[in-house]
């Protein structure tokens, strides 16, 4: 699932336009934008305007009636971001993502939008996330994610890495170089040296872990594959010694058994 489709509308064309002139790596005219996006010339004009104010450094430029970036690879994470830092609906995805429970009127008034439209955006994602027997729920004046704990860890996964990478560390409340170090030693006991991307990626995995697992979010054993158990206990010695690297977490013996898969 691409999480952008969780936006709303101004935000997902806005990502939409950053991310094909990005990875074209060509200038694109306002009626070439217009064209692939199915909007009108104005609009994109000015999507793409609200895009270049947010370009501190000028990677994203204006030539006549042309558009083109010209900045590397972390400047279109980190583009990406400030377009979505400007979201009301990212920062109800994220807050879900972090905290176990939203209360709807204070996220409606910290992030000025009406209780009204909010409900609609929900109504909206919902509609979305059914497929995934996801949902956002709102209960006693509450919003947080319903589902199975498996799939709520994958949904977080795919709004928090896309969004951050290695850009920012979202997670306040953890230390991201102890993480990390711990998850480099997890590659070690399993004979792996992936890139330092992929460490981070992992650092976040784990951080959505703990996170979920500090909150009283414990994966059942019913979640887990038929094959689990079998496998935890056939990597007997690797399993231990991942088990002793992650003590200070104090994961369940399931959580430790859904990392290890």
């Amino acid at each position: 699932m691409d999480f952008y489709s969780l936006l709303e509308k101004t935000t997902r064309l806005q990502i939409t336009i950053l991310d094909t002139i990005y990875h074209s790596n060509k200038i694109w005219s306002i009626e070439q934008l217009a064209e692939f996006t199915a909007c009108d010339k104005r609009s994109v004009q000015n999507y793409c305007e609200q895009v270049r104010t947010l370009s501190i450094s000028d990677q994203f430029r204006k030539e006549g009636r042309n558009y083109l970036f010209l900045g590397t690879n972390s400047d279109f994470q980190e583009l990406i971001l400030s377009i979505l830092k400007r979201s009301p609906i990212f920062h109800l995805l994220k807050n879900l993502c972090l905290d176990s429970k939203v209360t709807i009127a204070e996220f409606s008034e910290d992030n000025n939008i009406s209780e009204s439209i909010l409900r609609r955006h929900i109504t909206r994602i919902n509609q979305i996330l059914k497929k995934y027997q996801l949902q956002i729920k709102t209960k006693k004046g509450e919003m947080y994610f319903k589902g199975s704990e498996m799939q709520i860890r994958y949904l977080i996964y795919l709004i928090l890495w896309p969004s951050y990478r290695s850009v920012e560390w979202p997670f306040a409340s953890i230390e991201f170089h102890q993480l990390f170090s711990e998850v480099e030693d997890s590659f070690a006991i399993v004979h792996q040296k992936p890139n330092k991307i992929k460490m981070i990626e992992w650092s976040f995995i784990l951080a959505v872990t703990y996170l979920r697992s500090q909150q009283g979010h414990v994966i059942p054993a019913k979640e887990l594959p038929n094959f689990s158990l079998d496998l935890w206990n056939g990597f007997e010695k690797m399993a231990e010694e991942l088990t002793t690297n992650y003590k200070r977490m104090r994961f369940s013996l399931t959580d430790s058994m859904f990392l290890f898969l």
